[in-house]
């Protein structure tokens, strides 16, 4: 399915661009106050509509040891809650900085000191009024160690997080309201403060732990490895709803031929499975841990809090899950590698629908995982469309004519042109095991290295199809977007026909945190606001290049508190999916 290339006049977009502007230079001036001079203006609000608050927008508060900056103001007690920024100056933090020094990046402090955060406002939470009044909180953060919103260190310690202006009916609660900014909050900041200075080992910690699965991460581009599982690791989790590690579980342990110790900065050693670059096939019996597996490597993309249990599950950063989603939208993605041209199906060197197979849309999300440059791509039978795996010798013979060209007949062509690792799970046909370069069977938990053994039933083959590559594609903007919000896990976008659309991206398993789904809808808002046609590589590359340089400020202000960091690869991922994105395809295909 073709879709229009509309683009907006240069003259037009120069305009939005100056106006932008201005807006945000005078919505962005602040006035400073006193503490006595605030409280003064908030007992005078007392018994006023609750629009009254609108006043305290851009205050910033001196209370000597920090600010306040109210940058949001609700506009009724039941609205989501304002939120402030507090800035601490550093002076104050000299253990931060030591530990910033040693793990040589500011992303484990940070979340430390969201989570102590996370756990002060929790405890300071406190209904007093109607609606969310004095409420004060950030979002739960997961296991994973990531940059998030709620706390920010550059020049200063900057912390961003949600509070419910009180209300009695309807009106502003003033008493409350001074309770709040005079004995709350402050209590809540000195606290925090407290924590951290009191904590500089354990922060030292963190930060060693860090730089050590850091080190781990880039062992891996240097030895031809694409994951790695530790020695002693927990693995299973405790419910589908829950990240906590399963008590009594299995701790991991890896085959002796695997097997590899790596020697970590903090001069301590590990040991567990290194799992090469290459094709990985991970088979074995029913709920004896293979899932388990691959989705604790797929989130080895991410570093884990000490106690997870997954702190050493370590992969590259570019590691995708790949499976069918029937009813996806595919854009002009090259699939004939994987399905040839077909009366029925059509052209598959740039194919389009609204409404793919199970088939058609794994096709598609293995073409988009080589576009994207994924290092290494993980596929569980389970959630695959089969017939797109592998297809057995009398099947062959029964439907000759069959279009679809299987996974199992190019794997090992797939690697060796995109330099992509593949790990699969494949319990129930034995097609890609002699194209295997390690087959892994997992038994109550616990990986053998069967490679060896299953060699001798299967040998070794070669493929019997070439993977023809991708053709790689520019995008060129999404069409009647009037309006881009989240939800949850969920991404919802309203057309100006009044058409809504909805895209759940706990689908994708590297989206770990509602905050990154915040986080791609402000990322979204930007590229439709600003038109932006570029080729779908670049704008992965642009995505990571300005969220390093500028931070979440980048694509959302104000900054609210509740965004987590997200890859470009993710974003390009919501785009591949999303109702009237346009997509054009590149003449020459890669790799």
């Amino acid at each position: 399915m073709q879709h229009p290339n509309i683009k907006v006049p240069l003259q037009w977009s120069i305009f939005q661009k100056v106006k932008r502007l201005v807006n945000i230079g005078v919505d962005e001036v602040t006035r400073p106050m006193v503490l006595t001079e605030f409280l003064k203006l908030l007992r005078g609000l007392d018994r006023k509509n609750y629009g009254a608050y609108r006043r305290l927008k851009n205050i910033v508060v001196d209370y000597k040891d920090f600010n306040i900056k109210i940058v949001h103001v609700q506009g009724d007690p039941h609205a989501p809650p304002s939120f402030v920024e507090v800035t601490i100056h550093r002076d104050y933090l000299k253990v931060l900085e030591k530990a910033i020094s040693l793990s040589r990046d500011v992303t484990p402090v940070e979340d430390f000191v969201y989570r102590a955060l996370f756990k002060l406002l929790k405890r300071y939470s406190r209904r007093c009024g109607s609606g969310n009044s004095c409420y004060l909180g950030v979002p739960k953060p997961s296991p994973c160690m990531l940059r998030r919103s709620g706390v920010e260190l550059n020049k200063v310690l900057l912390l961003r997080f949600f509070l419910g202006l009180p209300a009695k009916d309807r009106r502003v609660y003033g008493d409350q309201a001074v309770k709040l900014f005079a004995d709350r909050i402050p209590r809540i900041v000195k606290e925090l403060m407290t924590v951290l200075v009191n904590s500089e080992k354990r922060v030292l910690e963190i930060a060693k732990l860090y730089r050590d699965q850091e080190y781990v991460r880039g062992y891996l581009y240097k030895e031809g490895l694409v994951a790695f599982v530790a020695d002693g690791s927990i693995l299973p989790r405790e419910s589908s709803i829950s990240e906590k590690p399963l008590q009594k579980a299995v701790p991991f342990r890896s085959p002796k031929s695997m097997r590899i110790t790596i020697k970590l900065p903090s001069g301590k050693s590990v040991s567990g499975m290194g799992i090469p670059l290459g094709v990985v096939v991970l088979t074995g019996g029913g709920y004896h841990g293979k899932s388990t597996l691959l989705r604790a490597i797929q989130r080895g993309v991410y570093n884990h809090v000490k106690g997870d249990g997954r702190e050493f599950v370590i992969a590259r950063e570019a590691a995708v899950s790949v499976m069918a989603e029937d009813g996806r939208i595919i854009h002009n993605v090259d699939i004939s590698s994987f399905v040839e041209e077909d009366p029925y199906i059509g052209k598959t060197s740039s194919f389009s629908t609204l409404n793919a197979s199970g088939s058609t849309s794994m096709a598609a999300s293995l073409s988009e995982a080589v576009e994207m440059g994924a290092e290494l791509i993980l596929i569980d039978e389970d959630n695959s469309a089969t017939n797109m795996l592998f297809k057995d010798s009398i099947m062959e013979k029964i439907i000759p004519d069959d279009p679809l060209k299987p996974l199992s007949l190019q794997i090992r062509s797939l690697v060796e042109k995109s330099n992509a690792g593949i790990v699969v799970i494949s319990g129930s046909s034995s097609a890609f095991l002699c194209r295997a370069d390690r087959v892994v069977r997992m038994r109550m938990f616990l990986p053998e290295d069967i490679t060896d053994y299953v060699r001798k039933f299967v040998g070794v083959c070669e493929d019997t199809v070439s993977f023809s590559g991708v053709r790689m594609r520019v995008f060129k903007g999404v069409g009647g977007v009037k309006r881009i919000r989240s939800r949850g896990m969920r991404l919802r976008i309203h057309y100006t026909d009044g058409v809504e659309f909805e895209l759940d991206l706990a689908r994708n398993p590297r989206i770990v945190e509602e905050g990154q789904v915040r986080l791609i809808a402000a990322i979204l808002r930007r590229l439709v606001r600003e038109n932006v046609h570029t080729e779908m590589s670049e704008l992965v590359k642009y995505i990571d290049e300005e969220l390093g340089r500028r931070g979440f400020k980048a694509f959302k202000k104000p900054v609210s508190p509740d965004l987590t960091w997200v890859r470009g690869i993710d974003v390009a991922w919501v785009l591949n999916r999303l109702y009237r994105a346009r997509f054009e395809q590149v003449p020459t295909r890669n790799p």
